[in-house]
């Protein structure tokens, strides 16, 4: 019985359409397993804040952080409560943080400056995250004091782009981390992730739809 076998040209044809097939499909994996690395690394910056506002209230028996060392210097805090590899502080700001970060639709772009400014205090942690925080202001006629943080979750490293892995937005005197809405607001509306995640909106945003989404990267 003569089995019959494969031609070169059979062959050819068959590898070439297998390398179609992969060059339309990695790049859709690719970006897939990328969004949920960013997911993954968010929720440990999340996590690690989380942590360390639970410890700081502890230490200093205060149920709110605007009577902590979160109010009086935020760099003492970073440095006790976080692991830093590198103390960027309120000056050396390019030493933790990449010099331009794009757009969420990558048609425009703003410089650090115009994203970090000066009474930010900013490190980066052993895992890898820069962490950029000024200190808490105090509670005022029944509103709580809150403090801006604003997170790059894997450093100078690309994409450097907001709403990607750049994320912000605020611990408040009670221990909530959010960016000002609730997480139903865009749970049910995520076009404000895409609206605020223009030149200006530094992925403030994203960060609440990544977290009402169960930590996923649904854009």
């Amino acid at each position: 019985m003569r089995i019959k076998a494969f031609s070169l040209i059979e062959v050819l044809i068959t590898m070439a359409v297998i390398g179609v097939i992969a060059v339309l499909v990695l790049p859709n994996v690719s970006r897939g397993t990328s969004k949920k690395t960013y997911a993954t690394q968010l929720n440990e910056v999340h996590r690690t804040l989380a942590q360390a506002i639970n410890q700081v209230m502890l230490d200093e028996r205060e149920t709110s952080l605007a009577n902590t060392v979160m109010a009086d210097s935020i760099g003492d805090f970073m440095k006790k409560y976080l692991q830093i590899e590198t103390d960027c502080g309120t000056e050396q700001h390019s030493q933790c943080i990449a010099n331009s970060y794009k757009s969420l639709d990558g048609s425009s772009s703003v410089t650090q400056s115009h994203i970090i400014s000066s009474n930010l205090y900013c490190v980066k942690t052993v895992p890898g995250a820069v962490i950029c925080m000024h200190e808490m202001t105090a509670d005022n006629d029944g509103y709580h004091g809150s403090s801006q943080v604003i997170v790059d979750i894997n450093g100078k490293k690309a994409p450097n782009t907001n709403g990607r892995d750049l994320f912000q937005f605020e611990i408040y005197s009670d221990g909530r981390i959010s960016n000002g809405y609730e997480v139903t607001d865009y749970a049910a509306n995520g076009e404000k992730c895409r609206d605020y995640a223009g030149t200006a909106g530094y992925g403030g945003s994203c960060f609440q739809r990544v977290k009402a989404s169960g930590w996923n990267m649904d854009y």
